[in-house]
């Protein structure tokens, strides 16, 4: 398949986005002057995006298929603060969750965040205080669409 840019410039092929992950710098089979990172992967049209390392951040995510645990889930349009992590070993990022009416919730980072890959957990953690949380208690999470 093909490897694209973030403006969909063609850069050169692959063999599968199986062998990909977001945030991978080295072994993504293009020579350039410059250090590209995968940055998206579409399955279905088998293409791989890369692009600068500043593309890997977002100031946002949708998680989905939410899984409450220490409350009975927000009503839509409800939010809470939440210590977010999106990986294993992240330190968590400050943010605000805000349920959807579908079913989803909008995470929205207090700063951009790095190495948000679709079909990852998203694991939310209780805010203790302003800017402080508390790792002990999980309050549920979800998968990032």
């Amino acid at each position: 398949g093909p490897i694209v840019d973030t403006r969909g410039r063609p850069l050169g092929e692959h063999g599968g986005v199986a062998q990909f992950t977001i945030g991978q710098r080295r072994g993504i089979g293009i020579a350039a002057e410059k250090a590209y990172y995968v940055v998206r992967l579409e399955p279905q049209t088998n293409t791989v995006v890369v692009g600068d390392e500043e593309d890997l951040s977002l100031q946002s995510m949708r998680v989905e298929r939410l899984n409450w645990i220490a409350l009975e889930g927000l009503a839509p349009g409800e939010s809470l603060r939440a210590l977010v992590k999106v990986r294993y070993r992240h330190r968590g990022a400050p943010a605000t969750v805000l349920a959807r009416a579908d079913g989803t919730c909008d995470v929205l980072f207090d700063e951009p965040e790095k190495g948000v890959s679709p079909g990852q957990c998203a694991v939310f953690y209780a805010a203790a205080g302003e800017r402080q949380f508390d790792p002990e208690e999980c309050l549920g999470g979800g998968w990032i669409a």
